[in-house]
């Protein structure tokens, strides 16, 4: 992360931290194929974010929803 970036980000930081590239990850929760509407308007800042993170060596962490049966979703499938 960049100066830029993170001044960017400053309202949001209200502990004040300042990340250290050797002890911090970014965690990539349901970008999947099945949240492509409601992660449109988001989608190119995070794909942004990541190669930001990729180029400091940053690790990445991805998340997804996985079913072995389709009514297995619990609070998910009755959503």
């Amino acid at each position: 992360m960049t100066k830029d970036n993170l001044s960017q980000i400053a309202g949001y930081n209200i502990r004040k931290a300042k990340p250290t590239f050797d002890r911090t990850a970014h965690l990539v929760i349901d970008m999947q194929k099945y949240f492509d509407p409601i992660a449109e308007p988001v989608i190119e800042r995070v794909v942004s974010l990541i190669s930001a993170c990729r180029k400091q060596r940053i690790k990445v962490f991805y998340t997804r929803h996985d079913h072995r049966k389709e009514n297995d979703g619990s609070m998910l499938s009755k959503w």
